[in-house]
C-alpha cells in the first residue's frame, strides 16, 4: 500500500508555574505525529479531526503555553531516491496558538 498523503500534527508546550518532578518551568517540550494515508477523504478527514481535538487541548490549557500545527501534506509524485530527499506539497496548514 502506496501511503500518498500524511497527516502531521506538532505540539510545542512550555509549562508556567513552580518547578515539579513532572514539569521545569520554561522548558520547551516538543511532540510531532505522522498519520499516513493512501485515500484523500480519509486523510482530510483526519485533518479536521486533529484540527478539532487540538483547539479543544489549547482551550482547557492553565499551566502551558502551547503551539499546534497541524498540516495536510501531499507526497504523492515525489522521487525518495533523488539526493534532495523526499518533498512533500503543503495542502492544508493551520496553526493555533494559546498565548
Amino acid at each position: 500500500m502506496k501511503n500518498m498523503y500524511t497527516v502531521r500534527t506538532q505540539k510545542l508546550s512550555k509549562f508556567h508555574g513552580t518547578t515539579n518532578e513532572t514539569f521545569t518551568n520554561g522548558v520547551i517540550h516538543e511532540e510531532e505525529y505522522d498519520y499516513l494515508y493512501s485515500d484523500y477523504a480519509q486523510a482530510l478527514d483526519a485533518y479536521k479531526e486533529q484540527v478539532k481535538d487540538c483547539s479543544g487541548q489549547l482551550a482547557i490549557s492553565v499551566c502551558f503555553s502551547q503551539t499546534f500545527t497541524v498540516q495536510l501534506l501531499d507526497s504523492e509524485g515525489t522521487n525518495p531516491l533523488k539526493s534532495h530527499g523526499e518533498k512533500r506539497r503543503i495542502m492544508f496548514q493551520l496553526t493555533m496558538s494559546n498565548l
